[in-house]
């Protein structure tokens, strides 16, 4: 874990600037707006104290609610992937996961989207019911955080493509 220290760092000061300077400015079909942050929870190393994984999550959601002004809905919505990740590991990857076997290289790529696009969409799911407070529009606030994820999942697999992350 401390040589991976100075690569989590710089991978946390990336995103956040990348979303804060070039994320959030773009938005795709006029409304759409990709949180590619959330890599970072995604790819966070698998043998680290969980708690530790939570208190960084948090700070990274806060820092983009500090530059986004969203009131703690970033900070939010991280803490809660960073709580359900574990799980969503062992299910979607079984006895990979408790080796701790998995790397997010392009091999069995069905098993790596489903994770990354399940993740992507707990995450905004939870920006989207915040934002709106309401359970009226269900079905609304379900389609908006489908597409979102979706824009999100492509934008961050690009990303992944661009510099080969490797955890």
């Amino acid at each position: 874990m401390n040589n991976a220290l100075p690569l989590l760092a710089l991978r946390f000061v990336l995103l956040v600037a990348a979303q804060i300077l070039i994320f959030n400015n773009l938005n795709v079909v006029g409304y759409l707006n990709p949180f590619v942050y959330v890599i970072f929870i995604l790819l966070y190393p698998l043998r680290t104290n969980q708690e530790q994984f939570l208190l960084v999550s948090f700070f990274l959601g806060l820092i983009i609610d500090l530059f986004s002004d969203t009131g703690g809905i970033h900070a939010a919505a991280s803490v809660t992937t960073a709580f359900v990740r574990p799980t969503l590991l062992k299910l979607i990857f079984g006895l990979a996961y408790d080796y701790l076997a998995i790397k997010f290289d392009f091999r069995d790529t069905r098993r790596k989207l489903v994770y990354l696009g399940t993740l992507i969409f707990v995450h905004h799911y939870i920006i989207i019911l915040l934002e709106r407070f309401t359970f009226s529009n269900f079905f609304m606030s379900l389609g908006y955080a489908m597409m979102t994820s979706i824009v999100t999942l492509i934008s961050c697999i690009i990303l992944l493509i661009l510099f080969k992350y490797k955890s």
